[in-house]
């Protein structure tokens, strides 16, 4: 059997959120922040930061929307969604966003300590 795997595993600090209704039930658009730390070439810490944009969808594998504030760590699995939009001056541009599944706020830091 042939089959693809659409699968992610972000764990980040949680830049802003905004919630919106959805017909009967809520929706909140998350941006999120994740780093990737190594050492260069001179053996200094270098930080490799990304941000991310999630959908979260109100339901029972998730916390409450309000509880998704800027600042907390949140930890979610989901899927890569891609979109294909024409801009208000004609031009074809393409989004990127996480789909959550399931997410979940964690209280530790993530700032690995030997790097720094």
């Amino acid at each position: 059997m042939d089959y693809s795997i659409n699968k992610i595993e972000l764990r980040g600090r949680v830049g802003g959120t905004t919630i919106r209704k959805a017909g009967d039930t809520r929706c909140a658009r998350v941006s999120l922040i994740t780093d990737y730390y190594y050492k260069g070439r001179d053996g200094a810490a270098v930080v490799d930061s990304t941000w991310h944009n999630l959908l979260v969808w109100e339901g029972k594998n998730v916390p409450k929307l309000e509880d998704i504030v800027s600042g907390s760590i949140f930890h979610v699995l989901g899927r890569i969604r891609t979109d294909k939009y024409t801009s208000s001056e004609g031009e074809e541009k393409y989004s990127t966003e996480i789909i959550v599944a399931r997410g979940a706020i964690e209280e530790d830091d993530l700032t690995p300590k030997n790097y720094l």
